[in-house]
């Protein structure tokens, strides 16, 4: 038997379905009291028209309308599409589909309708539409359209017509019940709770919604990507700006070093002050000294009070940053050195005078920045010597009587220093600085012995002069017997 054979044969078993002779959509099913047996049932092909045979008697074949003669294989396809046409029409509820788009969400809503007509046409302009059911609510001026999908999707045509109408539509997808013996229940489940074989041709409401949503959303990527082609164009112009700035400060700072100004200094002071403790590459800062190399620069500096006023400028607000490399003995090399054959030189210059002051106070400081009885990042002598002038004409004026270092750690000349600055301005901290700036040293076992003392002390090659608070007396810190002198000491100190 061919295969053509025995779909036909397939096609007729599986009817059970019959449009009532004379109708137009009436459906008699095949154990329908109304459905006689054999050939006077008074049913045709809903499909083809052609005359039905009844076999409904038998007890061992399932019941179901066969062909006389030829057989059509769109037979079942046109009675379900009927079945769910009369269905509708007949309950007027139907399942509305979920709606999910990119930005409206909507669940399944069951709608309840008070007329629903079938293959009602519908012409606007020269297109003419007949959709499978009209469902009308007496309260809404939107109809709903509904199709049926047994045997054909609404195609691409059709669907960009309904949609540019505006028009409520839904598709019914029963194609998979056709592989099934289906009942009429089944027809009215699909219809009334089952959402997943539906689908949205058009809902305008939420269609619009979507549109204006996603427009809005496109409106707020396309601000956000100018916002950020703003931003990064800030973020050229700043480094642009900023390069350019880094530009003009190196030149500045070469003029001054080579041909400075009042003007020169006084931009450059500006500079300073606009951005104090700014350790960044791009700062005045970083172009006077630059990688924080003051053992270094200072030989570059304008030897001048042009000169001085941007040194002094420089150490009021970088200070700290001054921490010579004393580990490796680089002080004593590109300092100390050069310093102490300065500070002897029989005739000196002007020029040799700023070259000094430059010296002295880039060496004080560093030592008292390393100095153990201040905090690691920070020293308040240090910061104290860079502001008051006092403090350092003091020292400058002790340092430049010349001679060897080791001449300031005689006892008398200390006691000397001390009594002919003690009445003078700033007199103490002047004093305090030469004490930590010319530290005597401690012989091994007195070091060793004040490390078990129960206040803090210099290290182990350091000393300094105190002046007891009840009398001219003077003592080294060695000296010290008593933890009461030692804690009026730090008292008296601080």
């Amino acid at each position: 038997m061919s295969n053509k054979i025995k779909n036909i044969r397939k096609h007729d078993e599986m009817l059970i379905y019959g449009l009532k002779e004379g109708t137009s959509n009436k459906l008699l099913h095949i154990d329908s009291e109304d459905v006689p047996n054999g050939k006077n049932c008074g049913c045709v092909c809903p499909h083809c028209h052609h005359p039905l045979i009844a076999r409904n008697k038998g007890g061992k074949n399932k019941h179901h309308f066969a062909h006389i003669g030829d057989t059509c294989t769109g037979a079942r396809m046109t009675a379900l599409h009927i079945l769910a046409q009369n269905i509708l029409a007949e309950r007027k509820v139907i399942l509305l589909p979920e709606y999910h788009k990119t930005f409206v969400n909507k669940d399944a809503q069951v709608r309840t309708f008070d007329d629903v007509t079938l293959e009602e046409y519908s012409k606007i302009e020269d297109n003419v539409l007949r959709p499978d059911c009209v469902c009308r609510k007496e309260e809404s001026p939107e109809p709903l359209w509904v199709e049926i999908y047994c045997r054909h999707k609404v195609d691409d045509l059709k669907r960009k017509e309904i949609q540019s109408r505006k028009t409520y539509c839904v598709e019914v997808d029963f194609r998979d019940l056709l592989e099934t013996t289906y009942t009429e229940q089944d027809v009215v489940a699909r219809l009334e709770s089952d959402s997943s074989h539906k689908e949205w041709i058009c809902c305008p409401v939420w269609d619009n919604l979507e549109e204006q949503k996603r427009l809005k959303a496109e409106e707020e990527y396309k601000e956000q990507l100018r916002r950020e082609e703003e931003e990064r164009q800030k973020e050229i112009d700043r480094i642009k700006a900023e390069r350019a700035h880094d530009e003009y400060l190196k030149e500045i700072a070469d003029l001054w070093r080579t041909n400075p100004d009042q003007n020169v200094v006084n931009t450059i002071i500006n500079e300073i002050r606009q951005a104090p403790y700014d350790f960044v590459e791009k700062s005045m800062y970083s172009h006077l000294v630059p990688w924080f190399a003051w053992g270094r620069e200072y030989k570059r500096f304008p030897k001048n009070h042009y000169g001085l006023q941007v040194f002094y400028c420089l150490i009021r607000y970088y200070y700290n940053n001054i921490n010579l490399d004393d580990r490796n003995y680089t002080r004593w090399k590109i300092l100390d050195t050069p310093m102490w054959k300065l500070l002897n030189k029989k005739e000196r210059t002007k020029e040799d005078d700023v070259l000094l002051e430059y010296m002295i106070v880039i060496w004080a400081l560093n030592i008292l920045n390393n100095h153990k009885r201040y905090s690691d990042t920070d020293s308040e002598l240090a910061k104290a010597f860079s502001k008051n002038a006092n403090i350092r004409k003091g020292l400058i004026e002790i340092m430049s009587r010349g001679g060897d270092r080791t001449d300031f750690l005689g006892e008398e000349t200390r006691k000397s220093i001390i009594q002919e600055f003690q009445h003078k301005e700033s007199g103490e901290l002047i004093v305090q600085t030469f004490m930590i700036c010319f530290p005597t040293t401690l012989h091994s076992k007195e070091a060793e012995k004040e490390k078990q003392k129960p206040y803090p002390t210099f290290n182990s090659i350091e000393t300094v002069m105190v002046k007891k608070s009840s009398s001219d007396e003077v003592k080294s810190y060695a000296q010290l017997t008593s933890d009461e002198e030692r804690a009026q000491f730090w008292k008296n100190f601080k």
